[in-house]
Parts: C-alpha cells; structure tokens; sequence
C-alpha cells in the first residue's frame, strides 16, 4: 500500500448485491486494499491461514472428510481409556484408533 493509499472500511452502500449484480471473479489480495470489520488490511495469506484452520486434519491423508464412529462406553471404562490416554501423551480417540486396528490385524487372538 502506498503512503497516499489508506486502508478503510468498505461502504455498504456501495455494494449492493441484486439479480443484475455481476461477480467480478476472484481477488488478489496482495494487489487490491481490502480490510476487515477491525480496520486491518486483508492479504492472501490471512485468507490461507482462515481456510487452512477449518476442522481437524483428515485421517486419510486427503481433503476429505475421516469417517467418525461413535459408542457408548460405561463411566469406568471411560476413566481407565481417559487414564491410559493421559499416560501415554495422546487422545483417547487416538488410542481407540490403536486399539481397534490391532484387534482387527489379530481378531484370532481376542477371542
């Protein structure tokens, strides 16, 4: 932004969208002075770093969405899954993951 250039808010007034309203394609940011509710100029890497943050990371490695699966356990086995997490540095999802994926690579053994 140049000295002359001062970022301000957009005038709503300005910007109405209607039924004749075209849409000008994307923005760069970089180029063109585009500032948020507080006043602070918008880049393109404030816009990556908002979209990047959405939800957890996929288990899968891709852009989808990881399955979930839910279940119910009884308080104790809660509190001894919630302990074991704890003690290993990790989530009790995390350790259910494991746990689930050793059962199925040995179903022969949990019987």
């Amino acid at each position: 932004m140049s000295a002359k250039q001062t970022a301000r808010p957009a005038d709503p007034a300005r910007y109405r969208v209607t039924a004749a309203t075209v849409d000008g394609g994307d923005v760069d940011l970089d180029q063109e002075v585009v500032v948020g509710p507080d006043g602070t100029r918008l880049t393109e890497a404030d816009i990556e770093a908002f979209t990047e943050r959405r939800g957890r990371p996929s288990l899968s490695g891709g852009k989808g969405k990881s399955p979930q699966v839910a279940f119910r356990l009884d308080p104790v086995l809660q509190s001894k899954a919630e302990q074991a997490a704890a003690a290993q540095g990790t989530t009790v999802s995390k350790l259910a993951r494991t746990a689930l994926s050793e059962y199925l690579a040995h179903p022969a053994d949990a019987s």
